[in-house]
Formats: C-alpha cells, sequence, structure tokens
C-alpha cells in the first residue's frame, strides 16, 4: 500500500513539473517576439499613407499651363496719340497685356502693329513689309499666348490677324494670321499662316516654337 501510494505521489510530481517547464518556456517566447519591434510597432502595420511602409511612385509634376488673353485693336478701344495730313497718317494707342501695349500704326491706307514693353522699348512688326504691301487693316482682337508655371505667367507669343487686298480692281482680300515670338531681346514675327481651314489651330501651334525660330525680313 505504502509504494502504490509512493508511486502515485512521485507521478503526480513530475507532471506537476512538467507544466511549470512548459508554461516557462511560453512566457520566455512572447518576451522574445515582443522585444524584436520598438515600442508600440505593430505586426504587418502600413505606413501613414497606407503603402505598407514600401511608398508609392509621385506622380509626375505637370508641365506649364498654356492659354491665352485678349486685348483690343478696334480703334474705339484705342487711344489716337498721333494724327497727321487729315488722317492720312495715324497712330493709336491700344491695351495688352503683360505689361505691353500695341500701337496701331496707319499710313496710306495700310496698317501695322508696335508692340511697346514695360520700359518704353517699341518692337516694330512690320506687318506691311513682311507679309504684303497692299492695302491692308489689322483685327479687332491680339491674341496673347502664355504659359503659366507655380502661378506665374509668362507671354511667349503674339498672333494677330492680317487683312490684305489681293486685287484692287475687286476688292478681293486674304485674311493671314502673323505669329510674333515674345522674348526679352526681340518681338518679330516669325510666322504667317495663310487663309487655311483650322488657321487659329495652326497659329497656335507655330506659336509654341516661335521663340526658337528668326525673325522674317521685309519683302
Amino acid at each position: 500500500m505504502r509504494t502504490a501510494t509512493a508511486l502515485l505521489a512521485a507521478t503526480t510530481l513530475a507532471f506537476l513539473a512538467g507544466c511549470q517547464g512548459a508554461a516557462s518556456n511560453n512566457a520566455s517566447s512572447a518576451s522574445t517576439t515582443g522585444s524584436d519591434r520598438p515600442e508600440g510597432a505593430l505586426s504587418g502595420a502600413t505606413s501613414a499613407d497606407g503603402s505598407g511602409g514600401t511608398g508609392t511612385p509621385t506622380p509626375a509634376q505637370e508641365g506649364p499651363k498654356i492659354d491665352s488673353v485678349y486685348s483690343d485693336l478696334e480703334p474705339d478701344k484705342c487711344e489716337t496719340i498721333e494724327s497727321e495730313m487729315d488722317g492720312y497718317f495715324s497712330r493709336q494707342k491700344c491695351p495688352g497685356a503683360f505689361g505691353y501695349h500695341l500701337e496701331v500704326v496707319e499710313s496710306d491706307i495700310r496698317q501695322t502693329v508696335n508692340v511697346v514693353d514695360s520700359s518704353g522699348k517699341k518692337h516694330e512688326l512690320d506687318l506691311g513689309g513682311v507679309v504684303s504691301r497692299a492695302f491692308s487693316y489689322v483685327g479687332n482682337k491680339a491674341e496673347w499666348r502664355f504659359r503659366e508655371t507655380g502661378g506665374k505667367k509668362e507671354p511667349f507669343a503674339l498672333i494677330i490677324r492680317f487683312n490684305a487686298t489681293v486685287d484692287p480692281n475687286t476688292g478681293k482680300e486674304a485674311s493671314y494670321l502673323t505669329v510674333s515670338k515674345i522674348t526679352e531681346e526681340r518681338v518679330c514675327v516669325t510666322d504667317i499662316v495663310k487663309p487655311i481651314p483650322n488657321a487659329n489651330v495652326e497659329a497656335r501651334k507655330l506659336a509654341e516654337k516661335a521663340a526658337d525660330k528668326p525673325c522674317l525680313e521685309s519683302k
């Protein structure tokens, strides 16, 4: 009886010792796993942008915005600053944009435009010499093409319609679009768009490349 009782006691002690060893191992394992991360870190946590810490590609920065503003060339919207020989010659100051203003000069029923910058420097487009020396007049609007980057607008081209007589006997006219580059050094005509479908679209395409082109010479 004593032998059986002793055997039962030994078995019970062995079982309890085994349970305590397993509990100790589990506690040690949990402590080791937790010590591998910074305080407060969670397994599988993502970064602030939700990318899992790997980051996401930043979209490419958008290029400059290209657009137009318009100014008036109509006689009643401009100020006559010079007139001679009973209207044979006249010069009108017209509004512009980006610190520039325009002058419409008429002589012998032929018109041209001067571009005057903020310093007072005058750039003569010489439309009669560059396009046609026939009787002529300019359109009612000037189109200023500009680029906008970071809220700053910089003009790069000026588009003006130029109407010239083709046949003085019939009064037939041709309507051209002149494209002038605008740079710090010079404003001058670089392209002439003849009467074609979608002439305005073509003029704007040419305007984007005008800065790198030479000035057209008088014929």
